[in-house]
């Protein structure tokens, strides 16, 4: 980022949604609505970035550890939270 170049937070704690962890995702939706916004830069909560100018967003990543057992419903209806929590903590709604 210092150098001019343009990136997407995807920080490997809390945007991380695990499919054989489902059980835990109000944990995480939870995390994003308390602690998270687009300046921080890692799953500790306290590197935030001095500028937020070249970060040209943020995503969740899902990682599908156990596919062949995993419901896709469930996954998205799990996504859809942390997503939801996302927005609304950038106000983006």
């Amino acid at each position: 980022q210092k150098h001019g170049f343009k990136v997407i937070n995807a920080n490997c704690h809390y945007l991380y949604f695990y499919d054989s962890h489902i059980d835990q995702i109000q944990r995480k939706a939870d995390l994003i609505s308390e602690n998270w916004d687009i300046s921080i830069w890692n799953k500790f909560f306290y590197d935030k970035c001095e500028s937020i100018e070249n970060i040209i967003g943020s995503m969740i990543c899902i990682w599908a550890e156990e596919p062949e057992h995993s419901d896709v419903n469930d996954i998205f209806n799990s996504v859809t939270r942390m997503y939801d929590a996302m927005v609304i903590k950038n106000k983006l709604i």
